[in-house]
């Protein structure tokens, strides 16, 4: 009997005090809540492409430089055809030439020694186990890239 009344007054004065106070369960759901939500607006802005310094990385048009012809002509990514956005991974990077009308134009890039462009020998043959060498300036651009991400890498 006397532990039960001992009792008593601690258990009814722990109710008075969470009368006053939050509990914690709203507060775990309102975080749960905002992480929810947090979340959910990430996926948005990824979706919607990101922040401004993603959009310097993001392929704005493709240059093309013909075999047949020799012209040299970009193509903006409105402009492209779903087969020049995205070819297959294991085909020559072939387009049709939009000077003389003939296939053999190929997605040129720029040396990142000397700035020019040129056709890598991956464009035309995907296989190749030759180093990629720029034309103009005799750069290894396979070992240019590989320097700059040790040098990256710290």
């Amino acid at each position: 009997m006397y532990l039960k009344t001992a009792l008593r007054p601690a258990r009814a004065s722990r109710e008075s005090n969470r009368r006053g106070a939050i509990n914690m369960e709203y507060v775990f759901g309102g975080a749960l809540a905002v992480l929810i939500l947090a979340a959910v607006v990430f996926a948005v802005w990824v979706a919607m492409g990101g922040s401004k310094e993603e959009e310097r990385h993001v392929l704005k048009a493709k240059t093309y430089i013909c075999d047949v012809c020799g012209k040299q002509y970009t193509v903006n990514l409105e402009e492209m055809t779903d087969a020049e956005r995205r070819p297959a991974p294991t085909a020559p990077k072939v387009a049709t030439c939009r000077k003389c009308g003939k296939k053999a134009a190929y997605q040129a890039l720029p040396c990142p020694e000397c700035g020019k462009v040129y056709v890598p020998l991956r464009a035309r043959d995907p296989f190749t186990q030759e180093p990629d060498i720029c034309p103009f300036c005799e750069t290894n651009v396979d070992a240019y890239k590989r320097k700059k991400r040790a040098e990256a890498r710290g």
